[in-house]
C-alpha cells in the first residue's frame, strides 16, 4: 500500500473562534565635500550652436575650466559667409565653454580654435580645432509663458508672456461671469490656444473690461519674457477671474492665445471623505491660514447649494461629501476672490502605497481547504463575520453569490451563522459545482447588506481538471555567488511524493538573465550596484530537453553569456520536471551574478532630482556575506552630460524644451569607506544632467548613478493630468500604536513651510498646523482611545511660502503614511502534531496545542474552536496555496480613500522678465462690449469546529 505525503494545515480562528469579548539610524556628520577638477589632456570637447541668454549662441565646450579673469578672443576665430567676425567670447558660470552670443539663425559660421589657448591649470591645446556650424531656423512666436492660473497677489511684475521676433501685442481682457465657473470654462486646460467658436461665446459669459497695444523692444532672435501689469490697472482689480485674449496686430486666424488668471493671496485645498469634506484656506505667500474666509459652494449648473466660513485654523468642516453634487469652490475675503474646481482630477497620489481593501463596518474572512477544484466536486467553504477591528459582531444571514469565470451567476444562497456560540460568527456551507461547470477562476462574493454594492467578503478558486502534482522538485547551487565567467550549476531532484526517485525523467529548462541594480532590497534599499550602462542588460533562452539519472539526481549548466557585464546579474532558471506521462512539475531558481567578490554601492539622498547645491549621496563597500567593508583611494570621477537645452514651439506641443548632449569629464576625487555603516558622500552642483561613477581600484568593477540636478519640470507637459504633488517623507517612531502612545513623527519636507498634519480614515480625527524643515521636524501625535479603524493614515501637506526675491513660487508638497495599529495581544499561535505520512483507510490523528504568547491577557480567556484540513501537497502545489491567516486580514491597512483637490499645480510661476511699453489702450475700452466678430481521487478532508 502506497503512502502519500500530506499537508497538514490548520487554521486557528485566533481571533475569531473565541467566545472572549475581547515595532532611526544618527545623522552623519562628516561628508566628503569637495572634488578635484578633472585632469589630463586639455582638448576641444565640442563645437556647435547652443544657448546663451535665451539666445542662439556658437559654443565651445572644452575638457578643462578656463581662467575667468582673462579674456581669451585672440585664441579664437570666427567668421561667416560674408566676413571674418570680431572675436568677442563670453566664459560660461562653470568656466568650461565659451560662447559667441552675436549669430545670426539659419547662418553658417566658420569657427577655429588655436593651438594657443590656455586652460586655467596652465595647460595649453596644442592642435588646431576648425569646424563649421549652421545656426537653427527661429520662427517668430508670442505665447503665454505658463499654463498657470493663480497670480499671488503683490508678489508678481503681472501676467508673463514669451516671444521671439515679435515686436508688438494685441491683448483684450475679459470679467468672467460667475455662471460661467461650471458652464464654460476647462479647469485642466486654462491656458493655450482658443478657438474663434469657443471665444463668440464669451459674450454670454463675460465683457470686455480692458485692452492695450504693447510694444515688446526684444533682441532679435532671443527668447525674451514680458510681464504685462495687472495689478495697476484700475479695470483689473475687481476680484474674480479674468480671460486675456493675444494677437498680434494684423493678425486674423482661427484660434488666438488666451489664458485665465486670478490675482489672489487665497489658496485653498480640499478633502473629500466619505461623508464629509474639509477645505482649508491658506496664504499663497505665507503659507499660513486664513480664518473668516467665506466659501460659497455651486452645482453644475452653477447655481449656489451652500456656503461656508473657515475658523481661526483655517478650516471649514461640511457634514456632506461636497463632490456629489458641488462642482466649484468660490472664496472670499476682503476684496481678493480664490477659487478651487471640483470637477478636476484628484490629486495623484501614486508614489503612495494606498494600502489594500477599502474600509467596511463589516467584513466576512473567507477560506477554503484549497483553492482549486474539478467540475463535479463538493466545496467546503468557511466564513468569519467580524466587525472593522476584527471583533464580534451581531450574526446575521448572508447573501451568497457564486460567479462563473465569464461572469455569469451561478448561485445564490442565504448563509446562516453555525451555532457553535452565540459570538462566533461563524460560517460554513458545501458547495456542489456542476460536472460540467466552466473552467477558471471562480468568485464567491458575499454581502452583509443588500443596500450596499460592494461585498463583504470575496473568495477566489480555480475549478480546472487538474491532476495532483505527483512529484516533487527541488532545486539548488553550491556556489552561492558565481563570477561573470563562471557557468552557473542547478543541481536537481526530483522525486515522487510517496518517495521513489524520479528515475530519468526528462526536464528543461528557460532561463533568463537581466542585469540587478538593487541585490539588497531589504537591508540596503535604495543602493544601487554596478554600471549604469548594463542596466538594460536582459537575455532569454531555452535549454535542450535531459534526462535525470537513475537517482532521480541531474544538473542543468547554465553556460555564461554574461562575461562583458561588469554589474551584478540575476539569472533566473525556469525548470520542468515531466512525469512519465507527460505532464511537467515547474519550479523556479534565481542566482546573482557578482562581477567581483565586493560591490560598490551607492544610494542618491533625493527623489527624482536633487536641488542645486549641496547634492548628497551614501556611498558602501559590500561583501557577499552582506557585511559593510571599509575601503580607500576610491576614485569618483563625475561626467557632465551636457545639455544644450533650446525653447522650440509649435501649434501642437507649445512651448517645448529641446536639447542636444555632448558628455565631459566634470571632476575627479578620492573617497574612503569606513566599515560597518554607510559612508555620506556630498557633491556642490549646478543645475545639470550628471552621471557619478565610483570605481574600485581593487576590482576594477565601477558603480555608476545617472542624476539630474535642478528644476527640469515644465507645467505644459502635464497640463491635461492630475497634478502629482512633491514628497513629503514621514516616517513613525515606532512599527504600530496602541492608545495612550505618542506617535513622535519625523516629517520632512522639501522645503520649509506651514505643514498641516491630518490623522484620517472615513473621516479626519486629528488636525494639527506645525513649521516644518527640510533637517527634520518631529511632530507629536496622541494616539486616541477610539481610534481602533485600520484605514487610519498620518497625512503632511506642506505650504511652501512664496519669496518674489528669490523667485520662489508657492507651492505645496504631500506625505502619506498608515498608522498601523498594535493588536499582538489579540494573536494565538498554534501548534501541529502531525505524522509525515499518512494510511489510506485509517485514521488521521493530528495533536494541536495551543501556545500561549509572551503577554497573556485574561480578555483572551474563553472557549476556543478550531477548523482542521488535510490536503495532498500535490494539489496544494498546483496553485502555491497558503494558509489562511486571518489574523493578518482583518488587520491589514485598508485603502486611503480620501481624495483631495487644490491648483497649486496652477499657481503662475516666477520668472525673470521684462516690461512692456502700452502703446494704447485704457479708459476707452472699459465700457465692455463684446469680443472681435472672426470665424485520480483527491485526498481532501476537512474538519468542522470541535
Amino acid at each position: 500500500m502506497k503512502k502519500r505525503m500530506i499537508a497538514i494545515m490548520a487554521c486557528l480562528m485566533a481571533i475569531v473562534l473565541t467566545t472572549s469579548a475581547y515595532a532611526a539610524g544618527d545623522t552623519p556628520t562628516t561628508s566628503v565635500e569637495r572634488g578635484k577638477e578633472s585632469s589630463g589632456v586639455f582638448k576641444v570637447l565640442d563645437i556647435s550652436e547652443r544657448t546663451y541668454d535665451n539666445g542662439p549662441a556658437i559654443g565651445v565646450l572644452l575638457s578643462e575650466p578656463m581662467e575667468p579673469t582673462i579674456r581669451h578672443d585672440e585664441h579664437l576665430r570666427i567668421s561667416s559667409p560674408k566676413d571674418l567676425l570680431k572675436s568677442a567670447w563670453v566664459l560660461s558660470d562653470d568656466r568650461r565653454t565659451l560662447y559667441f552670443p552675436h549669430v545670426e539663425a539659419e547662418t553658417q559660421y566658420s569657427v577655429t580654435v588655436l593651438e594657443s589657448l590656455k586652460s586655467a591649470s596652465g595647460k595649453t591645446l596644442g592642435k588646431r580645432e576648425s569646424k563649421n556650424v549652421t545656426t537653427r531656423k527661429v520662427t517668430p512666436i508670442v505665447s503665454f509663458a505658463s499654463t498657470g492660473l493663480l497670480l499671488p497677489a503683490k508678489m508678481s511684475q503681472g501676467l508673463p508672456i514669451v516671444t521671439v521676433n515679435v515686436k508688438a501685442v494685441n491683448i483684450e481682457f475679459f470679467k468672467i461671469n460667475e455662471n460661467a465657473f461650471t458652464t464654460f470654462i476647462n479647469w485642466d486646460r486654462t491656458s493655450g490656444k482658443q478657438e474663434n467658436y469657443e471665444l463668440m461665446k464669451l459674450k454670454e459669459f463675460g465683457q470686455i473690461v480692458y485692452s492695450g497695444r504693447f510694444d515688446l523692444d526684444a533682441p532679435p532672435n532671443k527668447r525674451v519674457v514680458y510681464h504685462i501689469p495687472i495689478e495697476t490697472v484700475e479695470q483689473l482689480q475687481k476680484p474674480g477671474i479674468y480671460l486675456a485674449v493675444m494677437r498680434e496686430p494684423g493678425e486674423f486666424s482661427d484660434h488666438y492665445q488666451a489664458t485665465y488668471f486670478l490675482v489672489t493671496d487665497i489658496a485653498l485645498h480640499a478633502r473629500i471623505y466619505a461623508n464629509e469634506s474639509v477645505v482649508f484656506a491658506s496664504s499663497l505667500k505665507a503659507g499660513t491660514p486664513l480664518s473668516g474666509v467665506k466659501l460659497n459652494f455651486y452645482d453644475v449648473n452653477g447655481k449656489p447649494v451652500g456656503e461656508g466660513v473657515t475658523d481661526e485654523e483655517g478650516k471649514y468642516r461640511h457634514p456632506e461629501k461636497l463632490t456629489t453634487k458641488v462642482q466649484l469652490i468660490r472664496a472670499s475675503r476682503d476684496n481678493e476672490a480664490g477659487i478651487l474646481p471640483l470637477n478636476i482630477p484628484a490629486l495623484d497620489m501614486s508614489e503612495f502605497d494606498p494600502g489594500g481593501r477599502s474600509q467596511r463596518i463589516r467584513e466576512v474572512f473567507i477560506y477554503s481547504p484549497r483553492n482549486i477544484y474539478r467540475p463535479g466536486e463538493k466545496m467546503t467553504v468557511s466564513g468569519l463575520l467580524r466587525n472593522y477591528d476584527g471583533k464580534s459582531t451581531d450574526a446575521l444571514p448572508l447573501k451568497a453569490n457564486l460567479y462563473r469565470p465569464d461572469g455569469k451567476e451561478a448561485k445564490t444562497f442565504t448563509w446562516h451563522v453555525q451555532k457553535l456560540d452565540a459570538d462566533m460568527g461563524y460560517y460554513q456551507t458545501d458547495i456542489d459545482l456542476p460536472k460540467d461547470a466552466q473552467t477558471g477562476k471562480w468568485l464567491l462574493k458575499v454581502y452583509d447588506n443588500p443596500a450596499i454594492k460592494s461585498p463583504a467578503g470575496v473568495y477566489e478558486f480555480h475549478v480546472e481538471d487538474f491532476l495532483p502534482e505527483r512529484m516533487k522538485l527541488d532545486l539548488s547551487s553550491e556556489e552561492p555567488f558565481p563570477g561573470p565567467e563562471d557557468d552557473v550549476v542547478i543541481k536537481i531532484l526530483g522525486q515522487y511524493l510517496y518517495g521513489a526517485p524520479a528515475s530519468e525523467n526528462n526536464f528543461t529548462a528557460r532561463i533568463r538573465a537581466k542585469a540587478k541594480r538593487e541585490i539588497f532590497p531589504d537591508k540596503l534599499k535604495g543602493f544601487e550596484f554596478g554600471d549604469a550602462k548594463d542596466e538594460k542588460y536582459k537575455d532569454f533562452w531555452e535549454v535542450e530537453e535531459q534526462k535525470l539519472n537513475q537517482q532521480g539526481e541531474g544538473e542543468l549548466t547554465i553556460t555564461s553569456r554574461w562575461q562583458e557585464i561588469k554589474s551584478p546579474v540575476s539569472v533566473k532558471a525556469v525548470v520542468d520536471l515531466f512525469e512519465t506521462g507527460g505532464r511537467p512539475v515547474t519550479r523556479g531558481i534565481e542566482k546573482i551574478v557578482w562581477p567581483a567578490e565586493t560591490l560598490i554601492g551607492v544610494r542618491p539622498l533625493f527623489e527624482k532630482s536633487a536641488d542645486e547645491g549641496a547634492v548628497k549621496f551614501e556611498v558602501v563597500k559590500m561583501g557577499q556575506d552582506g557585511n559593510m567593508l571599509a575601503a580607500s583611494d576610491l576614485i569618483v570621477e563625475l561626467t557632465k552630460e551636457d545639455r544644450d537645452y533650446y525653447w522650440e514651439y509649435s501649434d501642437s506641443d507649445g512651448w517645448r524644451y529641446r536639447y542636444s548632449e555632448k558628455n565631459y569629464l566634470f571632476q575627479t576625487d578620492s573617497l574612503k569607506l569606513e566599515a560597518g555603516k554607510p559612508t555620506p558622500y556630498t557633491m556642490q552642483l549646478k543645475s545639470g544632467q550628471y552621471l557619478l561613477s565610483i570605481k574600485d581600484p581593487a576590482t576594477n568593477i565601477i558603480t555608476s548613478l545617472r542624476f539630474h540636478v535642478g528644476s527640469w519640470y515644465w507645467y505644459g507637459d502635464n497640463q491635461d493630468k492630475a497634478a502629482r504633488p512633491d514628497k513629503v517623507l514621514l516616517k513613525p517612531d515606532k512599527p504600530s500604536y496602541r492608545p495612550g502612545d505618542v506617535v513622535k513623527l519625523t516629517v520632512t519636507p522639501p522645503s520649509e513651510g506651514e505643514a498641516l498634519i491630518v490623522v484620517e480614515g472615513e473621516k479626519p480625527i486629528w488636525i494639527k498646523r506645525a513649521k516644518v524643515s527640510p533637517k527634520g521636524t518631529v511632530v507629536e501625535i496622541p494616539v486616541g482611545a477610539d481610534w481602533d479603524s485600520h484605514d487610519l493614515h498620518i497625512s503632511a501637506i506642506v505650504f511652501r511660502p512664496a519669496a518674489a526675491k528669490e523667485k520662489i513660487t508657492p507651492n505645496r508638497a504631500i506625505g502619506l503614511v498608515h498608522l498601523p495599529l498594535d493588536r499582538s495581544e489579540r494573536k494565538l499561535t498554534v501548534k501541529i502534531d502531525a505524522p509525515d505520512k499518512a494510511v489510506p483507510q485509517n485514521p488521521l490523528i493530528v495533536k494541536l496545542r495551543l501556545d500561549p504568547t509572551p503577554d497573556p491577557s485574561p480578555k483572551r480567556r474563553g472557549e476556543t474552536f478550531v477548523t482542521v484540513a488535510a490536503v495532498d501537497v500535490g494539489i496544494l502545489n498546483i496553485t502555491d496555496f497558503k494558509t489562511p491567516d486571518p489574523f493578518g486580514w482583518f488587520f491589514a491597512p485598508r485603502h486611503f480613500d480620501v481624495n483631495s483637490y487644490d491648483i497649486y499645480a496652477k499657481v503662475i510661476e516666477y520668472m525673470d522678465g521684462r516690461l512692456p511699453n502700452l502703446r494704447f489702450g485704457g479708459d476707452m475700452d472699459t465700457a465692455g462690449g463684446k469680443p472681435p466678430e472672426t470665424k485520480i481521487k483527491l485526498l481532501s478532508l476537512f474538519q468542522a469546529p470541535v
